[in-house]
């Protein structure tokens, strides 16, 4: 079941290759240098990598609800979502 689970993380691995790939475009000197530049990526991240990221999200929590992994009232409890009235 775990693997199930793990298909559902809801941090894509899109989202921290964008930050990872900013954040060390060249070398960090300390923690704190290391948290401003998180929290300027952050906040300067594109808003549709983000919409991009939760869509796909969202299809995969699908796929998973209709293999019956877990019931789609469990699902829709899970994430109030819209495609909750298609399923």
């Amino acid at each position: 079941m775990a693997t199930k689970q793990s298909y559902l993380n809801p941090v894509d691995y899109k989202i921290w290759d964008v930050v990872q790939e900013r954040v060390y475009q060249s070398r960090v000197h300390s923690i704190d240098e290391l948290k401003q530049r998180l929290l300027y990526v952050w906040h300067g991240m594109d808003q549709s990598i983000i919409d991009s990221t939760v869509d796909k999200w969202r299809l995969r929590l699908r796929d998973v609800c209709e293999q019956r992994v877990y019931t789609t009232s469990t699902c829709c409890d899970i994430i109030s979502m819209p495609i909750c009235t298609t399923m």
